[in-house]
């Protein structure tokens, strides 16, 4: 989402919103002589409104977990078309809805109208009206796949749904150099890039297996820190694509699901903690001392950051695949293109994961 700030040095406001490789910022109105007890909550209800029309995007329909929760999304997405007119008409009544649920689109534009208008300077509701509509358009560009000026902001966010037409452009990236440096920067949605990442990782793990004798999914071990996320994430990944003969897509968005229900305080796959952290007990059971007890620590939900769990997955997975490459290296000295090609060869082979 986009932040606003105000700034007295320069007087005016400013907005500042994520990309995957960066921050971006603009100039949104200089001000008069305003306090900062009535810009600052300007800001703030802006900051707000961002967030929620951003929710629209991470959170569509098509993810809905039952069809009350599908078609209160639907109603939040298409408030995004009367964001203008609660932006002017701030105090204009909610329109009637058999639907429960706060309108928190229409609640939040409101909240930014009234903002405006206790300020009551024409020209700076002018240019706020213009940015909230620039911020408006890049979620319904992102809704279309169009991740370019305001809707760059989706390559920052997760959505745990896989995009076709995104996936091939990311495989394609791959192929074209394996260790991911390009797909990094490009405008692709993390869900889509990191679903395309599983299939090469695998196949990275899978060369390294065959050279150095251990299961793909134990590749990372040779020059990580076992238990470390560089190292967790992608064995699990691994062992779901090629252990289990899970599809990339699905165990991508899988793992994002998971994540994105711990940002939110919720856990989405309770039987599947309770074996994992059994699994764990099991584990230090066996160990001299061990303590065997599901109250004898914390249960880990994800292995991801839920704050930003599309994103960091696709860091995680370009890591592991430069994890591969070492450990290629390091058994097979002087060999830096031969690697690549094999890498490339066993994606090609197993291409009909992703496909």
């Amino acid at each position: 989402m986009a932040v606003y700030a105000f700034d007295p040095e320069r007087s005016l406001i400013s907005v500042a919103w994520p990309t995957r490789s960066g921050y971006r910022c603009a100039d949104v109105t200089p001000i008069a002589a305003h306090t900062p007890g009535t810009l600052m909550p300007l800001c703030a209800t802006l900051t707000r409104l961002s967030q929620v029309m951003w929710d629209t995007y991470e959170r569509p329909p098509a993810q809905a977990a039952n069809d009350a929760d599908r078609a209160w999304r639907e109603r939040e997405h298409a408030d995004l078309a009367s964001v203008l007119d609660r932006l002017t008409a701030p105090d204009r009544p909610d329109p009637e809805s058999v639907l429960p649920g706060a309108r928190l689109v229409l609640s939040a534009a409101a909240a930014a109208g009234r903002a405006l208008h206790r300020i009551g300077d024409v020209d700076m509701a002018a240019a706020v009206i213009l940015e909230v509509l620039a911020e408006r358009d890049g979620v319904l560009s992102a809704d279309r796949g169009e991740l370019s000026g305001r809707a760059a902001q989706a390559t920052a966010l997760t959505r745990t749904t896989v995009s076709p037409v995104m996936l091939a452009a990311a495989d394609e990236l791959l192929r074209a150099e394996p260790a991911g440096v390009h797909l990094m920067s490009a405008a692709i949605e993390p869900a889509s890039a990191s679903a395309a990442a599983a299939h090469w990782l695998a196949a990275a793990a899978v060369v390294v297996a065959e050279v150095c004798g251990v299961e793909p999914d134990e590749a990372f071990a040779l020059c990580g820190d076992p238990g470390s996320a560089d190292v967790e994430v992608p064995s699990l990944v691994v062992s779901q694509v090629v252990g289990a003969g899970l599809a990339p897509p699905v165990v991508v968005s899988g793992m994002l699901k998971v994540a994105a229900a711990a940002a939110r305080g919720i856990v989405y796959d309770l039987p599947g903690v309770i074996a994992t952290a059994r699994l764990g007990e099991q584990a230090i059971g066996r160990r001299p001392g061990g303590m065997v007890g599901l109250a004898s620590g914390p249960v880990v939900l994800t292995g991801l950051d839920p704050r930003r769990a599309g994103p960091d997955l696709l860091e995680r997975l370009l890591t592991g695949i430069s994890m591969c490459q070492e450990a290629y290296f390091d058994a097979q000295p002087g060999t830096d293109g031969e690697f690549a090609d094999l890498v490339r060869a066993e994606a090609t082979r197993e291409r009909q994961r992703i496909t």
